[in-house]
């Protein structure tokens, strides 16, 4: 029996290190900025009967025209430029919302984005979601749709580099970063990976 439970500790160590490595100082994929915004957008539909019987209720029932779907969505967004010193494959980031009163954290939306950012470059990552920024309201605060009610910040979480190594911060989940890396780099070879 102990020999088993050495067998399993040194499986687990050595599959703890495939996944973790020291990283002599934070990579520079600095944040330039960020801002989020709600969107509407209106589709045309040129024939109803094209359309699921589902999603026919859900028009019928909106205030919209039977030939039209009005969407409602949020934009969130954020500016990065690429100082790691190496090409970026892809990355992981928080849009983080903070009641402006009492600082307190309201909302983390997290995203992935998996498209190569050269050294020295800057891109804009835009994504669309249904997920408003807080599902709190203050009373003061209801019915606007003001953008001063949060404090906001974006955070990195987690980069994959062309070379196939990974950076996250020290004591976080790594459970996004595993799920960038299976999607970005291929099946048969892990990446070496840093925090």
């Amino acid at each position: 029996m102990p020999k088993l439970t050495l067998l399993l500790i040194i499986i687990f160590l050595c599959a703890a290190t495939s996944f973790s490595q020291e990283f002599a100082e934070t990579p520079k994929l600095m944040i330039l900025g960020q801002k989020w915004k709600k969107e509407t957008s209106v589709s045309i539909i040129p024939n109803k009967s094209a359309i699921s019987e589902q999603d026919r209720d859900k028009i019928s029932s909106s205030n919209a025209s039977p030939n039209y779907v009005v969407a409602k969505y949020f934009l969130y967004e954020t500016t990065v430029l690429n100082q790691t010193g190496k090409v970026v494959k892809g990355f992981v980031w928080d849009y983080i919302f903070y009641d402006s009163n009492t600082k307190a954290e309201l909302k983390r939306h997290q995203f992935f984005y998996s498209a190569k950012i050269k050294k020295n470059k800057k891109t804009t990552v835009k994504i669309m979601s249904q997920k408003p920024p807080s599902n709190l309201v203050r009373f003061e605060d209801y019915g606007k749709e003001s953008q001063n009610q949060y404090l906001e910040k974006t955070q990195i979480t987690c980069i994959v580099f062309d070379d196939k190594t990974i950076w996250y911060p020290p004591n976080l989940n790594i459970t996004a970063c595993k799920d960038l890396r299976d999607l970005i780099l291929p099946k048969k070879k892990n990446a070496t990976s840093y925090n």
